[in-house]
């Protein structure tokens, strides 16, 4: 079922072809910690093209704005734009409120997203770089596949790929929260987690709160260091 309300239509006949019909509406809830508003935020900036003597606004923009897209789309992640790249957007009239709409920054927004299209005579190829603005570390690098086609069509199907590799490379990991030491929570986590991510805390019903990812154990083990105490209320962790 989808988010939200379903509507569900039940009709039966018996032998002498009497219907009986019943309708009933089922609402699916996501749990409060797996809701968009607590997910991962990151600080979008325009995308280059190189070489740079052959850049082409145009072709950048668009790109990233279908880029942009594909990831939102995934509720996995949410975007900030940076102000120039915001206007690149406007001026070629495509709709950046559809990739900020809904966006709510609950917990810290740590992490920059960049990259660049390199265009060859024979077609190309997009690269997007993830950067911990609080260490200036370079987090990731992802490399998406190579199209022949430098028109919408083949940019499309490029930055539906860079998308899709985005979000195995930053996986949504569940956790239990298992053990409790002041401002410091150790969760046993469903798979990795990379160290300095962030953390969410709750539980189906209530936020908790945010917490960094500080030490890394055995078998998926991680302390999460929080800025504050807070209550037992809530066993779950889920990564930004």
């Amino acid at each position: 079922m989808k988010e939200g309300e379903n509507r569900i239509v039940i009709r039966a006949k018996d032998e002498s072809d009497t219907e009986t019909i019943k309708e009933i509406t089922v609402i699916r809830q996501v749990p409060e910690i797996f809701k968009q508003q607590y997910r991962c935020m990151f600080k979008a900036n325009p995308f280059e093209i190189y070489p740079q003597e052959t850049e082409d606004k145009t072709k950048r923009t668009l790109f990233q704005y279908m880029f942009l897209d594909n990831l939102v789309a995934g509720k996995r992640f949410q975007i900030r734009m940076q102000e120039e790249l915001e206007k690149l957007l406007d001026m070629q009239h495509l709709d950046s409120k559809r990739i900020v709409a809904g966006q709510n920054e609950i917990c810290p927004m740590p992490f920059m997203l960049s990259g660049y299209l390199y265009s060859t005579k024979e077609g190309v190829e997009a690269v997007a770089k993830v950067v911990d603005i609080r260490t200036s570390e370079i987090l990731d690098i992802i490399i998406d596949g190579y199209t022949e086609s430098g028109t919408g069509p083949g940019l499309e199907s490029v930055a539906g790929v860079l998308a899709e590799k985005f979000h195995r490379a930053f996986p949504l990991t569940k956790g239990r929260i298992a053990e409790r030491n002041g401002t410091r929570i150790r969760i046993k986590s469903e798979g990795d987690i990379r160290m300095g991510w962030i953390v969410v805390l709750g539980s189906d019903t209530e936020f908790i709160g945010c917490g960094e990812v500080v030490e890394k154990m055995k078998e998926n083990n991680y302390w999460i260091q929080m800025n504050e105490e807070f209550s037992d209320t809530g066993n779950r962790a889920v990564t930004q």
